[in-house]
């Protein structure tokens, strides 16, 4: 067993790694929590310019359907979807 000074030590130690952990743990919660904001915020931000890109190509194609020798029913449909996404051609003007 050891001697009562080293086990006073062992417990002042133990009790001062609680007590720093205790402190600790909500600035570590806090930085865990806006980590994950921020990568939430970056997927967003990939997301939306993706999005962008899309359409910016179904503009380019809807424009150039003439030129792609397009069968009526896919420049029907390419019609369609961008419809439902509010695009005519019109607004092709990038």
């Amino acid at each position: 067993m050891l001697p009562l000074p080293q086990l006073t030590l062992i417990a002042l130690l133990v009790l001062l790694l609680m007590f720093v952990v205790h402190k600790l743990s909500p600035i570590l919660q806090d930085l865990v929590h806006q980590r994950l904001v921020h990568k939430q915020m970056v997927l967003h931000m990939q997301t939306v310019e993706a999005k962008l890109r899309l359409v910016q190509e179904l503009r380019r194609l809807y424009r150039d359907a003439d030129q792609l020798d397009m069968t009526p029913q896919v420049q029907a449909s390419l019609a369609q979807l961008l419809k439902e996404i509010n695009i005519t051609r019109s607004q092709d003007h990038e």
